[in-house]
């Protein structure tokens, strides 16, 4: 998934690119360097980076890639759960 989003900005230049799956965009998200500044005066009490990619919507880009894209990890506790989960298909591939 980070290599298909890193490929997506190099080809697209959007200042935004997240991976995504069903057309919901998740993680990892990719922030190009002239978004510092507003990411650095992020304020987490109102919407923190939620807020930044709002205002950057129409510049997004979301490439498309497993399930796994919608799965926020923050903790180790987070971690351990989707250890225990099956991994999820990339789009195209065959099941085996």
């Amino acid at each position: 998934m980070i290599d298909a989003v890193i490929d997506e900005y190099a080809r697209s230049n959007a200042p935004i690119v997240t991976a995504g799956y069903n057309g919901r965009s998740g993680h990892p998200i990719l922030f190009d360097t002239s978004l510092i500044a507003e990411l650095k005066d992020i304020d987490e009490e109102t919407w923190g980076i939620k807020k930044v990619v709002s205002r950057h919507r129409s510049q997004r880009r979301v490439v498309e890639t497993s399930t796994a894209a919608l799965l926020d990890v923050d903790t180790q506790d987070d971690l351990k759960r989707l250890a225990d989960l099956p991994p999820s298909p990339t789009p195209g591939s065959k099941p085996t």
